[in-house]
């Protein structure tokens, strides 16, 4: 049954509604609609860094039947590099399809029971104090496999036998120079609470903080030394990441259930460094446990 808070919710939706009229309408509304099938695609070609000389270069461009990305950061060394992987078109448009609530979950009666079924297949739930959210490992384990070409990119650009700090600092750059904006309230006919998945992250070039903190984890998880190791951390207006280990004496760190996590800000635009946070977050609200499980 709808309590007051989710009627507060729909009147926020009615008045902020945002609904940009681009291709994402058209990514949408044809993986409804999509009978081809996806059997004999041959797999990609591996993805590959190169060194880059220029401007920044941000791009998504459909080449059936891939998607080809490319995106470009500076390393720590200030160094312009750009990564490029491919996926399957229905893939991509199977997943920006499986995120979100329609319409008309807000403009019906749900009992209980069936609203938490709904939300919970849109990748949603409620939070502690009863107000609709994203369920970010809900996120993390269905998008968890459109990562893994960066993971790759990850692995070749700081080599086998890198330390730990070293992928987690490439991967800062990487997140933190993907353009910020915040997604708005709509994709296409879903309603998405002003959050992209990594795949959303991957075809718009852009996202926010916990858009980007979400990517971050999906890509570093990858690897099983950091599995059970990352928390999201939550301030005012703002989601950061934190990762378990023993932080030195310049790094900002929270305690979570008796372990050190030390902060990971992946927002950018700012290249701040692990343990470093991009500006004074003030007091935190709540920490989670990031999980595939």
């Amino acid at each position: 049954m709808w309590s007051p808070k989710s009627k507060e919710v729909k009147k926020t939706i009615d008045k902020h509604r945002s609904v940009r009229v681009d291709r994402r309408n058209d990514v949408v509304s044809r993986n409804e609609s999509e009978q081809e099938s996806d059997a004999n695609i041959l797999p990609p070609p591996p993805p590959h860094f190169t060194a880059l000389k220029g401007k920044p270069v941000f791009r998504s461009d459909p080449e059936p039947p891939w998607y080809h990305f490319r995106f470009s950061y500076r390393d720590i060394m200030e160094d312009l590099y750009m990564w490029e992987w491919l996926l399957q078109q229905t893939e991509v448009r199977r997943s920006l399809s499986a995120y979100g609530l329609s319409e008309s979950f807000f403009q019906s009666y749900y009992d209980e029971e069936e609203a938490e079924r709904i939300l919970k297949k849109g990748f949603f739930r409620y939070d502690k104090d009863g107000y609709i959210c994203t369920d970010y490992n809900a996120v993390l384990r269905y998008y968890h496999k459109y990562t893994e070409p960066l993971y790759v990119l990850l692995k070749k650009k700081v080599g086998d036998d890198a330390p730990l700090t070293d992928y987690i600092e490439e991967l800062l750059r990487f997140c933190q120079d993907i353009p910020y904006k915040r997604p708005g309230d709509y994709y296409g006919n879903k309603y998405i609470w002003d959050f992209y998945t990594p795949v959303h992250i991957m075809l718009e070039r852009e996202g926010d903080c916990d858009s980007k903190s979400v990517l971050f984890a999906s890509v570093l998880m990858h690897d099983r030394r950091f599995r059970d190791k990352i928390v999201y951390i939550t301030v005012a207006g703002h989601l950061l990441l934190g990762i378990e280990g023993e932080p030195n004496p310049y790094q900002d760190w929270v305690d979570f259930q008796g372990k050190k996590y030390i902060i990971c800000d992946p927002v950018g635009p700012a290249h701040t460094a692990f343990g470093v946070p991009a500006w004074d977050y003030g007091p935190v609200l709540n920490i989670e446990k990031a999980s595939l499980n």
